[in-house]
């Protein structure tokens, strides 16, 4: 009991000790002061601190006992710190709020978008505050901001720069591009870029002061924007809210952007051929999206750069309906010009295009070009001739409207698309098919434009250059005379030339062209007394310089010809590749043009026709580049049938309306555009639709490389075409069974042990091919390669072969096995599972994968599997399975002959990618 009582004493002596108000009373602690008590107290000390408020003051009032003093004073400093630290986040708080730089960032994109289109509002016929295209821009920037917010401080900041930077970059592009070109930037100009840059030239670039101006404005808004960004502040009431307000904004933002996308589209998913296009309504205008002038001020900015991207890439289309194409060439072939009096005139003679290097029609006169205008005024001169500019790469897209008959297509198909598709019906293929010999002449690279393989793809036997042409230097076109030797020829021939010395710029930087010619130039711009800016009149000698160099190889080429006596046997066409657009003042190239009143007459260029017997005459129709082939079809009685180009016989009773970009025509009373203001006549809606169904047809035919598709194969022009009678095999087949139109293809399958007969004379075409037939032969065309794995299945074929290409097939994910734990070698393959094999394969190789077909023209098309319908999609949009009639039959199987078909179009699709 004694113990007892002595440990409760020693017990109250601590406590009282403990109290800090009893000091008096208090002992020191006895030395036998257990550990276990010391535990207790400290876990009392840390109860007494309250978790949500672990601060030094905490501490110090806790009743746990004196701290020593300079643990005091350490977290009384500590304790001050904290208060100014917690002043100063509260100070920086109320001087930059956190919606200030979201803010300044939605700013400097909509001052950058409004102010762009303010500078440019006279281009379209949109206004600059319009409904839809407001809702487009906040839509937009609102959806940027939000996601910018969501980021980190760090990185929000970086992609604020960047995001100003690129924009900005686009709308100098946007004015640059206008300023030169007369057009908006598009990304279908990227398919040409890279040669382009080979020709450019500062002197081309001259920029509007408001929008650079506009430019610096947005950027300096978007520089603050990043210097008020706050970092990411800890310890918020509600951490969430921000990042749940932003979320909420990007969604709002993505539907009301859909939703006007929609709301923007015609109400029919696309243009029906008995639909008159208005170029009025900005749906059709928007569905197309091809017009930049008008589209970017009514889609704004961010919208414009969205939507153009997807067009020109061509990811936004189902494809293209070649049976479609088929169906409007079979109604032209109706309404074309018939036989008239230059019919035939020319069969049997030479033919030598002259395409002339920017040469304007204020260029041609006695004193600066007396070869040419002695030509112009001694033969047949086309007085109102255009040539419309449908791609930026001006000199390309003539050199295709001439030769192919054809618009060259303005988004979703690059340049390469030229060097591999089909051009049967161009001029040299046409040519060439009556026993002439066709070659082509310039002096630059084979690889600018990729001329040499496209200039071959056309049909061309050679591309001759400077070198081929004995050139010492390429700029000067009176040395390429020294290539006439290979222009003509003891047998009829065809020679295209395309010279170069009247390219710009129009400064000293190419003097090697003016420095002979430009005292001379100097001279004659004096005589003229031409009003102008000391750069405009300096641009303005240097250009008739260039032209004197040009016109110099005209009177050789002409004396040649005569000397030769082959100028009566030899029609002779000289023309220009555009109008004088290397001028960097457009108002001063329309008062020396003279076309002050109407902007369609500055596509307006020489084109004359001489030699071959033809008599002095002046054609006042109005045509254009697009109209030389089928003339020049007529003249010589090519084979080709003319329903397939898109110009009309200058000579013929129809035609006379010139096709200019974005569905715009011109007749020399109508200048027909999206702001046309006057009466609209039946006339006119009729001439609308026409212009509207050529210009489409016309790309989608080069987009869909429609001359080589099974259906134009198939029809009575291409049996008789020698393009692809030529292409035929000449072997006669060894297998009886096998008919004359299955020989190419099945020849061509055995020849590359794709296929193998079922015996020595016969292929049985007619039965279904197997599904280890597909996989081996699938195989073979990817070059045998060893798979990743070798799985086995329960009935691997004992061919070795084929075992490989199942192992090789599955372990790439091109075709699966059984559940069984078959392969099934031996089945039969539907015509929906070749679909995805093909598919699966070009996926394996890295092939494009965005062309699709339609289904919709289909009447099964709903008896897809589901797994199907994608590479179904692509394999029609691709050509490698056709429907039957109206029908997919996505369950019925495909036989060896579909089949050996199929692998044709496969390796031509294969060969297409790999160019």
């Amino acid at each position: 009991m004694a113990k007892k009582k002595t440990s409760k004493a020693k017990k109250k002596k601590t406590a009282q000790k403990k109290s800090p108000q009893k000091k008096n009373t208090a002992k020191k602690p006895t030395p036998k002061t257990t550990e276990k008590t010391v535990k207790k107290t400290e876990e009392k000390r840390i109860e007494v601190i309250a978790p949500e408020t672990k601060t030094e003051e905490a501490v110090m009032t806790a009743p746990s006992g004196s701290l020593r003093p300079a643990e005091k004073i350490k977290q009384v400093f500590k304790k001050k710190q904290d208060g100014k630290n917690e002043k100063k986040i509260k100070r920086t708080d109320r001087k930059i709020p956190g919606f200030i730089s979201p803010l300044l960032c939605l700013l400097s994109l909509v001052v950058l978008d409004v102010l762009l289109r303010t500078i440019y509002q006279d281009v379209g016929n949109t206004l600059v505050w319009n409904g839809p295209t407001m809702v487009f821009t906040i839509a937009w920037v609102t959806l940027i901001t939000a996601v910018l917010t969501l980021l980190p401080r760090l990185p929000r900041r970086i992609l604020m720069i960047l995001t100003g930077l690129f924009y900005s970059v686009l709308a100098i592009a946007h004015g640059a591009m206008y300023k030169i070109f007369g057009n908006f930037f598009s990304f279908s100009d990227m398919n040409f870029a890279g040669d382009g840059a080979r020709f450019f030239s500062w002197d081309y670039l001259t920029m509007n002061p408001a929008l650079l101006g506009t430019v610096a404005l947005a950027l300096l808004l978007m520089v603050f924007a990043c210097i008020t960004a706050r970092p990411t502040v800890r310890g918020r009431k509600i951490p969430w809210l921000r990042p749940v307000i932003a979320v909420a904004l990007i969604i709002g933002s993505v539907v009301a952007i859909r939703a006007e996308h929609r709301n923007m589209l015609p109400d029919d998913d696309h243009m029906s051929w008995d639909k008159i296009y208005d170029a009025e309504k900005d749906e059709e205008v928007y569905w197309t999206f091809t017009d930049s002038n008008r589209c970017l001020p009514m889609a704004g900015l961010y919208q414009y750069t969205f939507r153009n991207a997807q067009v020109s890439l061509g990811t936004d289309t189902d494809g293209i309906d070649v049976a479609e194409i088929e169906s409007y060439y079979t109604k032209r072939k109706t309404t074309i010009s018939g036989d008239n009096e230059m019919t035939g005139v020319m069969e049997g003679k030479n033919l030598i295009m002259v395409m002339m290097e920017s040469m304007d029609t204020w260029m041609i006169s006695e004193e600066t070009t007396p070869n040419l205008y002695k030509v112009q005024n001694s033969s047949v001169n086309l007085e109102n001739f255009y040539t419309p500019l449908f791609l930026n790469a001006a000199t390309f897209n003539t050199e295709i409207l001439s030769q192919t008959g054809l618009i060259p297509a303005n988004a979703a198909m690059n340049s390469g698309g030229y060097s591999t598709h089909a051009f049967p019906l161009s001029l040299a293929n046409q040519f060439r098919d009556c026993g002439y010999t066709a070659n082509s002449f310039h002096s630059a690279s084979a690889k600018i434009y990729s001329r040499g393989s496209i200039h071959e793809n056309l049909g061309f036997e050679t591309y001759n250059n400077c070198y081929a042409m004995n050139m010492d230097d390429y700029m000067m076109d009176s040395q390429m005379i020294g290539g006439f030797d290979k222009m003509v020829s003891t047998d009829p021939f065809y020679s295209f030339i395309i010279t170069y010395s009247g390219h710009g710029p129009y400064s000293d930087e190419m003097s090697n062209i003016s420095d002979p010619h430009i005292e001379k130039a100097k001279t004659i711009v004096r005589s003229r007394n031409i009003q102008g800016s000391e750069k405009n009149l300096e641009e303005y000698t240097y250009a008739l310089a260039h032209a004197m160099e040009a016109d110099l190889f005209v009177g050789e080429l002409m004396d040649r010809l005569k000397e030769e006596d082959l100028l009566d046997d030899t029609l002779v066409i000289f023309y220009a590749d555009h109008y004088g657009k290397y001028m960097t003042d457009r108002d001063f190239l329309r008062q020396i043009k003279g076309v002050e009143g109407e902007p369609a007459n500055l596509y307006r260029t020489p084109c004359i026709m001489t030699g071959a017997g033809l008599e002095k005459k002046t054609i006042t129709k109005y045509c254009s580049s697009l109209d030389l082939l089928p003339t020049i079809n007529n003249m010589f009685r090519l084979p080709a049938d003319r329903a397939y180009y898109v110009g009309d016989d200058i000579f013929g009773e129809d035609g006379g309306v010139v096709i200019l970009p974005n569905n715009k025509w011109y007749d020399g009373e109508t200048y027909y555009t999206s702001s046309y203001k006057g009466e609209m006549t039946d006339e006119i809606r009729q001439t609308c639709q026409e212009v509207s169904e050529k210009s489409q047809i016309s790309m989608n035919t080069l987009r869909s490389n429609f001359f080589n598709s099974k259906t134009y194969k198939e029809s009575d022009d291409a049996s008789s075409n020698s393009y692809y009678l030529k292409q035929k095999t000449d072997e006669e087949t060894v297998f009886e069974d096998v008919e004359e139109d299955d020989v190419s293809a099945v020849n061509f399958c055995v020849k590359r042990k794709y296929l193998e007969g079922g015996t020595e004379t016969k292929f049985y075409p007619e039965m279904n091919v197997t599904r280890g037939s597909v996989i081996r032969a699938l195989w073979i065309m990817a070059g045998r390669p060893e798979p990743k794995e070798k799985v086995q299945f329960i009935d691997m074929p004992e061919d070795e072969e084929k075992a490989l290409a199942i192992q090789w097939a599955t372990s790439n994910n091109l075709v699966s096995g059984y559940k069984s734990g078959k392969f099934k070698p031996a089945e039969p393959i539907t015509r929906q599972q070749m679909a995805s094999m093909l598919y699966g394969y070009a996926k394996y190789s890295g092939y494009n994968m965005k062309v699709k077909g339609k289904l919709n023209n289909y009447s099964d098309a709903n008896e897809l599997t589901h797994y199907a319908v994608k590479p179904m999609k692509w394999a029609l949009g691709n050509h490698l399975i056709s429907g039957r009639k109206d029908k997919l039959e996505p369950l019925e199987n495909v036989t060896r002959g579909e089949f050996a078909h199929i692998l044709q179009e496969m390796e031509e699709f294969v060969r297409n990618q790999d160019d």
